[in-house]
Order: structure tokens, then sequence, then C-alpha cells
């Protein structure tokens, strides 16, 4: 009579079982045993040699005066495992390789903040080869109010389900006020990007 490992339900021949068994019972266990270690296999061997990972900086000064969302148009690659960042086809955008789950940040050092006035700090959809300063939807976003005149360093950051089979689709960080005269200087930006899990739906 074949039994049954208390976890992973392999079959395994026991002593009382006929030798004529033995056999059969055996394959059985050899096929399931390669069926989840093939599978084993193919997990750690997307994580091979790295997590897919990007992050984009921007050191130099870009002074906004406009209330408009405005998107941060990057200049150097801190690190990429992927090839997920390519600023010279786009200076705006880090593109998922992998479809999945993804967890993004973006951070900015801003001054020239007036008392009262609301900063938008967000990650959203864009599309290479589109222009970075069309984003299509948010996918997280904070809002700030400065309680002085002076300078802050704004966070944001949440998960994202990417998905390259369905478009070619990468994250891009950005900022907005809310304020018709404006005159801020963003010194300095961030926008990491680092792949979760295989999931692509919210169910």
């Amino acid at each position: 009579m074949v039994a049954f490992t208390s976890t992973q339900f392999f079959p395994y021949p026991v002593g009382s079982d006929r030798p004529c068994d033995m056999p059969d019972a055996w394959c059985d266990f050899v096929a399931q045993l390669d069926t989840e270690l093939c599978a084993l296999d193919t997990t750690f061997g997307r994580l091979t040699p790295a997590v897919p990972a990007a992050q984009i900086r921007r050191e130099t000064d870009l002074v906004l005066t406009s209330d408009n969302i405005v998107p941060v148009p990057f200049e150097s690659v801190s690190y990429d495992t992927d090839n997920m960042a390519d600023l010279l086809q786009n200076e705006y955008l880090i593109t998922a390789r992998r479809p999945g789950t993804w967890y993004a940040v973006g951070d900015a050092m801003i001054s020239g903040v007036t008392s009262g006035e609301v900063v938008l700090i967000y990650i959203s959809l864009g599309f290479v080869p589109a222009s970075g300063a069309t984003g299509l939807s948010a996918v997280v976003s904070d809002e700030f109010r400065a309680p002085a005149s002076g300078n802050y360093f704004l966070r944001t950051s949440g998960h994202a389900i990417l998905n390259p089979a369905f478009a070619n689709e990468g994250l891009q960080f950005g900022l907005a006020f809310q304020a018709t005269n404006i005159n801020v200087t963003v010194g300095r930006a961030n926008l990491a990007v680092h792949w979760a899990n295989d999931r692509i739906n919210n169910l």
C-alpha cells in the first residue's frame, strides 16, 4: 500500500508493499519530486544573478515656475540589475522588463516653498518612448502642505503592477503645486524600483 509524505504528499513504498509494487511507487515519487524541484529552480533562476531593481538620480537643480504636473528628468543611473533605465531613450522612466508587482520609491529635496503651499509628489505610469511629460495614471501620490517657508525633503512610495506583455510601461516621478506663481527648486531627486513578486492582478 503506497503511503504519502505529510506536507508535499509524495508517494513512497512501505515495508508491507509487494516487491513488484516498489518500482511504480518510486517512479511516481521521483516524477513528483522532479516537478517540485523544477518549479523551485525556476523561482531561484528568476532571482539570479540579482533581483530586478534600478535607481535613477538627478543632482542638478531643476527650477519649477508652473503649477502643472512636472515629471523629473533624471541624469544618471545609480544601479540597474535588469537593463531597465535607458536615460538616452527616455530620461524620465524606469521600464519594467518582467511582469509582476513592483515597489517604487521617489524622493526629492526642494527649496523655495512658501508657507501654506501644497505640494503633490507622485509616481505614475508612463510608456516608452512616449514623452515623460505624459503620465497616464498615478500609482501612488502624497500631498504636503508646508507649515513654513523653507526647504523640505519629500518622499512617496507604493506598489505598482506592471505587465510588459500588455505594453512597454515604466514608472516616472514628479511633482505638482497648488499655486499660480511658484519659484521652487528641486535640488536632488531619486526614483527607485524593485521587483517584489509575479502577481499581475489585484485579486
